[in-house]
């Protein structure tokens, strides 16, 4: 067990402020001096603080925050010593539950002092590492326009009030999928996710996906109407993506995307830029602390 960790909380996250003291608290309770205590309100002093404790040699560095605060400074721990501690305190904390770390501020204090260390595999997208999912088109457009303060009180539903007008007026686009070495594959679409790990939200995208099988997962719906994009969603949440009809899902080490027009590109709830975007596999990159029965 590490018996010292540098905290960075991240106090735009949506749960941060409220569970940062019992983080703090907890750990020295279970045997886990707290060296230093980092509070960030910007991605700048998030980067900041982080890659200082990782350059100081910080055995475990517990980082407290949603999707985007998590998956932003994963990059930095990338085949470094120091690991991750994950405290999940956003609005889907899609990468806790792709790691199988317990949502309370007990469960994932326990993870980290009574867990073990897995490396796991970090996606890439043009150069930048993600942790968890990329959005092309709808989803990305709702994850930006999506006010930080509606997400920090209104939780999942914020991207649920943020997509219900952008759909309305949506148009679809026409992707070029190459997967690994393959030809190009043209479909038309609303959307397109891109995943390294298990859950898109609070609900699985693709089922068998995992973080140590070195491929990344996309799933979408070949279809003109916004309908398509709506009925994976339903059929994600209610457990069945793959019965949807025009579903499109593959698995590759490699997928490189292009869309026209241009779409924007989110990671983890952070906007990346715009198409078009490779995708890869940076395997076994992150050292992470995760539950003793964490299996893939």
């Amino acid at each position: 067990m590490h018996r010292s960790a540098v905290v960075v909380g991240n106090l735009r996250s949506r749960n941060v402020p409220s569970v940062l003291d019992r983080v703090v608290a907890r750990l020295p309770e279970r045997g886990v001096a707290v060296e230093a205590l980092c509070t960030v309100e910007s991605g700048g002093e998030l980067h900041a603080q982080v890659g200082r404790a990782i350059d100081a040699g910080a055995p475990l560095v517990v980082v407290a925050g949603g999707d985007g605060t998590l998956s932003s400074v994963t990059g930095l721990f990338a085949h470094r010593s120091s690991v991750l501690g994950v405290i999940p305190a956003g609005t889907g904390n899609s990468f806790a539950r792709t790691l199988g770390i317990g949502l309370t501020v007990e469960d994932a204090v326990e993870t980290i002092v009574a867990g073990r260390v897995a490396h796991v595999d970090l996606g890439v997208a043009n150069g930048t590492a993600f942790a968890n999912v990329a959005t092309i088109g709808l989803g990305a457009r709702a994850a930006r326009e999506a006010p930080a303060t509606v997400k920090r009180f209104a939780g999942v539903l914020a991207y649920v009030l943020a997509t219900i007008p952008l759909s309305l007026r949506s148009r679809p686009f026409r992707a070029a999928l190459r997967f690994d070495d393959e030809a190009p594959v043209e479909i038309v679409t609303h959307q397109l996710v891109v995943a390294n790990g298990r859950y898109f939200g609070v609900a699985p995208l693709v089922p068998e996906a995992t973080v140590v099988d070195g491929r990344l997962h996309l799933a979408g719906t070949a279809s003109h109407s916004i309908w398509g994009t709506a009925r994976l969603l339903l059929a994600q949440n209610l457990g069945r993506p793959r019965r949807v009809n025009d579903g499109v899902f593959r698995a590759a080490s490699t997928i490189a995307i292009e869309a026209h027009p241009p779409q924007l590109v989110d990671l983890d709830g952070e906007t990346l830029g715009v198409t078009p975007v490779r995708f890869s596999v940076d395997r076994g990159a992150l050292a992470v602390m995760v539950p003793q029965a964490f299996g893939a």
